[in-house]
């Protein structure tokens, strides 16, 4: 079971809900990672450790200059 945690797979997101929508889906691919290995080791077929990370975001500012917008209610 591999872990996908490099720079390389990170994707760039011009708005939050696909931003969200790819976090949604590496958060659960990692839980079934998780129970999964899990399973393997109650059933006794566990051969090596397993690892799963946390989705991380990162967030750049393009313009600084420009005037804030109305925080939008959630």
């Amino acid at each position: 079971m591999s872990t996908r945690d490099s720079a390389e797979d990170w994707t760039v997101h011009e708005d939050a809900e696909s931003a969200i929508e790819r976090l949604d889906a590496l958060y659960n691919a990692e839980i079934g990672r998780l129970v999964e290995g899990f399973t393997a080791y109650s059933e006794g077929r566990l051969a090596t450790r397993v690892r799963a990370v946390y989705p991380a975001v990162r967030v750049t500012i393009a313009d600084v200059d420009a005037e804030p917008g109305p925080i939008p209610a959630a």
